[in-house]
Order: structure tokens, then C-alpha cells, then sequence
């Protein structure tokens, strides 16, 4: 019983000082703003309902300065939600939702969690442009005494801010597990990493990511230190979900070994992205940070999802060719479409020469229209080729995953289309 109360005390010391060393919230940049309808009903109710941010520099009551502002915002305001939960401990933590359609939700959610030294307000312009790049719905809360949340940062309320921000987002908007992308950014990775253990989702990023609190000073090899705190490298050998990690190699705050011994360490992992020459904070400015994040989640997460399904086709189709005497040596050839103009689609030639073999991969842009436009030509061998387009956000609604899918199959000179 005595050994109890003092392993309970440590803990509390351990907590507290981590509190004061880890955590450095900024003066707050925003607060939210709820219409007078939905004042009335703040009290105990203030997770059912919605309201605008307002950033520092309009920080009023004034309704002619607030509608001023709301003129001047509305094309980003417009996208964004703002709501608040509350976590086990009763702290009320701020969560806003930057969506990506007024008219559709999103197949997909990304859960971001931020570094130390920022909160909402400081964010707004960079989830706005990433919710562009991405095409995708964009969450992101405040931790416990950030922000407009309340109470104190500490680490035990870093995992129960994470918790009740994910179960409120998906209880709010009908969302599983399976639907969202988990993404930390530095001190955001440790509840990232925490919440990836808990439950099974669609991916997850870990961008500018620390092992363990002690590591950042004094690196060092073998087990945990009793105490250590935000102890993430016991964790990642947990994460089932595939797992993309992301390091500037100009980091001077948490050196790029953690990242190294983190993918290292990680049972389901797809290529790191090392950002050259960026520090911890500006990694997001690299010329390729928004490609690869797009790279990661339309093909990496997306396709791999999807192939089990392509090769159940594959299947069937060779049984079809076998009855007609052609000999087998399929090539598929995958184009993604992108959501938006400006880029140029993917080009993903899939060779499987036998089935059940794990399929390797090139990939290659193609210009503009060229991607529906390519020939097709035949060689000495017949062989079957297949063109895929579709849209990659979209997969859940038919069988395998495909919705406003076309499949032209050509054998030799005859071209049959098969829509789905």
C-alpha cells in the first residue's frame, strides 16, 4: 500500500514537471464565437453545438468589427466548424473541422495534432492550404490549457484531450476509426502514436517525432528509464496501421536519429520523407511536403486498400481469357485522376506476371490529357491491358472500392469496356 502511494506521488512529480518543460502554450490567437441562438444554450450543452473562430486581431463583441471580419473570412469561414468537448478530467477542449466540401463529407478525416508552441488560430492558414493540397477534411483540438481549452497541459491529459477529440468527432459526424488519418507534428506525434494503439485507423503520419522525453537531451540505447516521460518508441511497435514518417534533416530541437530509429521500430511502414534541409517548424515548407502527403494517402493507403479487389478481377478475367485460348501476360495500368486541375495524374504500371505475387511499382507523371488519350499497342504475344480511372476518394461505395470506375480491357485490336 505504501509503495503505491509513493509510485502515485512520482507520478504526479513526473507529470507536473513535464508540464513545465515540455508544454509552452502561446497567448491565445482566437477565441469562438457563438450566435445568441446558440449562447442561450452553452451551459452543459456546448459540444451539440457550433460557432465561428474569431483570431486575435478581431478578438470583439462589437457586431459591426465581427461582421466586418466575417466578410473579409468568408471564403475560408465558411469551411471551418468550430465545436467544444470535454475530456475525462472535465477539462473543455476547443476542436475545429476544416471541411473540404459545404455539400459532401469527406471518405476520410485527417485527426491533427499540433506541436507545442502553436494552437488553432496559429494554424488556420496552413490546415487551410493542407486541406487544399489534400482534398480532404482537416480536425484539429487544442490541448488542456491551450488555446481555448481549459485547464493545465500535462501529459496524462495530452492522451485524454486526444481520446475525447477523436470520439467526439466521431460520434459527431458518424465516423469509424477506419475513417481517419492520424497526424502529429512534433509533441502532437505522442497522443498521435498513443491513439494509433488504441484503435485500428486508416493511417497514420508522424511528422518531426520525439522517442521520449529524456531522448531529446541525453539519446540512449536500450530500455525505457523509469519515468521517462512521453515514453511513444513503446508504443510504435503497436501501430497496426500503415505509417508515414516525415523529418526535416536540419533539425536541431529533436535530432533526425529519433526518426530514424522510429521507422526502424515501426512493423508497417511505407518509404520516410526527409525534407532537406528543413528545421523542426518548417518542414511543411519543403517544395515536396504537400506531394508526398497527397502521394501517401491517394495511392499508398488508397491503392493498397483497393488491390485485393483488382486482383479478384485479375482472377476472373483469366479465367475468361484461358477459355479463349489467349496466353497470359497481363499488364495493368493504373491512372490516377486527381481531385483537382494543376496537377498531373499518376501513372502506376502494375506487372504481375503470376497471380498472388506482390505487385512492384513505377511511377511516372503523365501531361495533362495524355492519360486518357494513351495507345494502345499489341504486341507479338497477346496480352490483356486494363485502364483504370477513378476518382480516389471515392472507393467505399461500390464493390472494390470504386465508384464512377471504368475498366477498358484490350485483347489484341478488341476493345471491351466494363463500368461499374
Amino acid at each position: 500500500m505504501e509503495d503505491e502511494k509513493i509510485n502515485a506521488f512520482k507520478l504526479i512529480i513526473n507529470d507536473y514537471r513535464v508540464s513545465k518543460v515540455a508544454f509552452c502554450p502561446p497567448r491565445d490567437t482566437y477565441t469562438f464565437y457563438f450566435d445568441n441562438e446558440n449562447d442561450k444554450k452553452r451551459g452543459k450543452n456546448q459540444s451539440k453545438t457550433s460557432g465561428e473562430i474569431l483570431l486575435a486581431n478581431y478578438m470583439t463583441t462589437r457586431e459591426d468589427i465581427i461582421k466586418g471580419y466575417r466578410t473579409k473570412m468568408k471564403p475560408i469561414l465558411e469551411y471551418i466548424e468550430c465545436f467544444y468537448t470535454f475530456n475525462k478530467y472535465g477539462n473543455r477542449i476547443a476542436c475545429a473541422l476544416f471541411r473540404n466540401s459545404l455539400s459532401s463529407k469527406s471518405n476520410k478525416t485527417i485527426v491533427y495534432s499540433h506541436a507545442n508552441a502553436e494552437d488553432i488560430g496559429t494554424l488556420v492558414m496552413h490546415l487551410w492550404r493542407m486541406r487544399r493540397a489534400l482534398q480532404m477534411d482537416i480536425f484539429v483540438y487544442d490541448y488542456s490549457g491551450f488555446g481555448m481549452s481549459s485547464g493545465s497541459p500535462s501529459e496524462r491529459n495530452l492522451y485524454a484531450d486526444c481520446e475525447a477529440a477523436v470520439e467526439q468527432l466521431c460520434h459527431r459526424y458518424s465516423l469509424q476509426p477506419k475513417d481517419l488519418v492520424l497526424m502529429g507534428e512534433s509533441i502532437g506525434t505522442v497522443p498521435t502514436v498513443y491513439m494509433a494503439t488504441k484503435i485500428e485507423t486508416f493511417g497514420v503520419i508522424l511528422q518531426s517525432a520525439l522517442l521520449s522525453g529524456i531522448r531529446i537531451h541525453w539519446p540512449y540505447d536500450g530500455p525505457t528509464l523509469p519515468y521517462d516521460p512521453l515514453p511513444s518508441i513503446e508504443r510504435i511497435p503497436l501501430i497496426k496501421a500503415k505509417t508515414l514518417v516525415i523529418h526535416g534533416t536540419d533539425d536541431q530541437m529533436i535530432d533526425i536519429t529519433h526518426a530514424i530509429k522510429m521507422f526502424k521500430l515501426l512493423p508497417n511502414t511505407v518509404t520516410p520523407y526527409w525534407a532537406i534541409g528543413q528545421s523542426h517548424m518548417t518542414v511543411h515548407k519543403d517544395v515536396k511536403y504537400y506531394c508526398r502527403l497527397k502521394y501517401f494517402i491517394d495511392c499508398e493507403l488508397y491503392l493498397h486498400k483497393a488491390l485485393p479487389g483488382l486482383l479478384d478481377l485479375i482472377d476472373n478475367l483469366k479465367e475468361l481469357l484461358d477459355k479463349t485460348g489467349f496466353v497470359w501476360n497481363p499488364s495493368i495500368q493504373i491512372m490516377l485522376k486527381p481531385n483537382s486541375g494543376g496537377s498531373s495524374p499518376l501513372h502506376f504500371d502494375y506487372c504481375i506476371p503470376q497471380l498472388g505475387r506482390k505487385p512492384f511499382v513505377n511511377t511516372k507523371p503523365i501531361l495533362g490529357s495524355a492519360a486518357t488519350d494513351r495507345k494502345v499497342t499489341a504486341g507479338s504475344c497477346p496480352r490483356m491491358e486494363m485502364r483504370l480511372f477513378f476518382h480516389p476518394h471515392h472507393y467505399r461505395a461500390v464493390p472494390w472500392f470504386f465508384l464512377s470506375t471504368k475498366y477498358n480491357i484490350v485483347i489484341g485490336c478488341t476493345l471491351s469496356t466494363y463500368c461499374l
